[in-house]
């Protein structure tokens, strides 16, 4: 059972990345997280139960390896010319990544005062300014 749940986020991952535009993205996160959100919303029980999950960390962990993974496939594909370092690629996912599955974990852990948008708009402009500084500095 565990097994074909991961098979049925992985899949919604790879929907989800296929449609990321790594520019737009760069210039405006919110539209992905929207992007997310929507899927969260669509089953919030399942996804709350399953940040909720405190033996859960090796699914999770599987996931964020795999959406880590097809992300940096995804912008290497889009942006060819634009040359980071691999270090510095996999710590510019390592960071926002991790720390977007830690915001979420946390908001479904929490009384969630804010809503879903609210956070995401707070994660969008932290990895707006922070992409783009780091690839601006790379690049020169």
């Amino acid at each position: 059972v565990v097994e074909e749940i991961e098979n049925e986020i992985i899949k919604r991952l790879d929907i989800l990345i296929n449609e990321i535009d790594s520019k737009a993205y760069i210039d405006n996160p919110f539209n992905i997280l929207e992007h997310m959100n929507s899927v969260l919303n669509e089953d919030i029980e399942f996804y709350g139960h399953l940040f909720s999950l405190k033996d859960g960390y090796p699914f999770t962990q599987k996931i964020v390896d795999y959406f880590k993974l097809r992300v940096k496939e995804s912008f290497i594909k889009q942006f060819p010319k634009v040359k980071v370092q691999d270090w510095v690629a996999n710590i510019i996912l390592d960071y926002s990544v991790t720390g977007m599955i830690s915001v979420y974990h946390q908001w479904f852990n929490s009384d969630q005062r804010k809503s879903l948008d609210e956070i995401s708009q707070v994660i969008s402009l932290m990895a707006a300014n922070g992409i783009n500084c780091i690839i601006t500095e790379q690049n020169q």
